[in-house]
């Protein structure tokens, strides 16, 4: 999913999950101009340019099998499918049961994490959000456990815990086999809106309303406003959790 330093794949996976995954039949719908505009592909590209790219993002998740996709008039409809990419139907995960899986807040979209963030520091928050409070994973275990090259999970918890998405604790154990008779061990949690403790007890929450969510980019320094294709963000504060299994 991740070519170089490209995250778009991650990225629309994680936007068509989010506004997809609240309810059956676990889709979402709208114009391909919205499509671009959320993903902000249209701010560096002329508009032909911008579309292309959004189409090939799509048909990368789609070879995946992690979506289905289809044109309904001038709108893009997309399916999930399981995260697996064994292209079965997806099912939306509520209890231990269901497998592993965790939330990620809508305050991502919202606040603009999705754009403040390296692609390094994505990927590593979504680890970081699997993991209990307090977590230990050497930098060498994470290539061999998630496919994540040493260097990237520096870079991308050094980044988080900068951003105060993540707190680190860092403790000295004697250690018989190092050189110098102790090793470093660091600890990792994950605080505020990203805590375990705040999204648990979101997902506890049952909105008052079936209100959609919708996430609009605002370029607020230059006081651009969304078109009037693209609905506004429902900013419910009850409703503000997407699934990843």
């Amino acid at each position: 999913m991740l070519r170089g330093r490209d995250g778009s794949t991650l990225d629309a996976y994680l936007l068509i999950h989010a506004m997809a995954s609240a309810s059956e039949p676990y889709r979402a719908a709208y114009f391909s101009s919205s499509w671009v505009r959320l993903m902000r592909f249209d701010q560096d590209a002329a508009p032909a340019a911008a579309s292309s790219r959004w189409s090939k993002t799509a048909t990368r998740l789609e070879k995946l099998k992690l979506i289905e996709r289809k044109r309904v008039g001038n709108v893009q409809e997309y399916h999930l499918l399981d995260e697996a990419g064994n292209g079965e139907p997806y099912k939306r995960p509520t209890k231990l049961a269901d497998g592993r899986w965790f939330s990620l807040p809508y305050e991502y979209w919202l606040d603009g994490w999705d754009a403040k963030l390296s692609t390094a520091e994505k990927v590593m928050l979504l680890i970081a959000l699997d993991q209990p409070d307090g977590f230990q994973i050497p930098y060498d275990r994470f290539s061999k456990w998630y496919g994540v090259s040493e260097s990237t999970a520096k870079r991308g918890l050094t980044g988080l815990a900068r951003r105060g998405i993540i707190d680190v604790n860092t403790d000295w154990h004697i250690n018989g086999r190092s050189e110098f008779g102790w090793v470093e061990v660091r600890s990792y949690t994950t605080v505020g809106i990203w805590s375990k403790s705040e999204r648990d007890a979101l997902m506890k929450t049952k909105p008052k309303r079936h209100t959609p969510i919708v996430f609009v980019p605002v370029n607020a320094e230059e006081g651009v406003s969304p078109s009037d294709d693209t609905p506004a963000p429902a900013r419910d504060p009850q409703c503000r959790r997407c699934q990843v299994k």
